[in-house]
């Protein structure tokens, strides 16, 4: 199917510019059971933290981490080079059952972009009536992860209803590197 690119070496140095920018710590990776299951995740304003998880669980362990994204992001020009490093999922519920029955890994936010843009500094979850990614665990057999960055809210801040327009001014300011000035932490696993 999708096969990853980056040689080691390269994720390497990719985790390591990130937590030397940031402070990023991974906490918990070991928790993580051998074999398929849906880590469910919150949906910051902007996900690199779970980018990050990615190459730390591949460092650390070999195992590759697909995604479920949004059908309208697998449309943006240029993300099929993205998917070429981090395999994604946007075709449904039936293809991500069949890629835990095959012993991978998923990692889904049922907040999506909606909890990117809207949510706030107390970390409210945007999930409505989004149940799907249960009914995909259940259905394929699988445990559901749980994963949280602590911070994340902190390090890129929106405004509630209007975040999409902040989410546009933040990206033009040419000092927008001071977002990462807070540490992040993931947790995952059962605690």
């Amino acid at each position: 199917m999708l096969y990853h690119r980056l040689t080691g070496i390269k994720l390497v140095l990719k985790l390591l510019y990130f937590v030397l920018l940031t402070g990023y710590e991974l906490h918990g990776i070991e928790k993580i059971p051998e074999g398929p299951g849906l880590i469910v995740y919150y949906h910051g304003a902007i996900p690199l933290d779970y980018c990050f998880f990615i190459c730390n669980l591949y460092i650390q362990t070999g195992r590759l981490c697909y995604s479920a994204v949004d059908r309208f992001f697998a449309k943006l020009p240029g993300i099929e080079l993205l998917f070429n490093l981090f395999p994604a999922v946007h075709s449904g519920r039936d293809e991500s059952v069949e890629i835990l029955k095959k012993g991978n890994l998923l990692g889904v936010s049922p907040g999506g972009s909606r909890e990117a843009f809207f949510s706030d500094e107390n970390y409210n979850l945007l999930w409505g009536n989004r149940k799907g990614f249960a009914q995909v665990a259940i259905d394929a057999k699988v445990p559901i992860i749980p994963l949280f960055t602590q911070n994340i809210r902190e390090g890129y801040r929106t405004f509630g209803k209007i975040g999409m327009i902040y989410f546009i001014c933040i990206f033009s300011n040419s000092w927008s590197f001071l977002l990462f000035i807070f540490s992040k932490s993931t947790v995952s696993g059962k605690y």
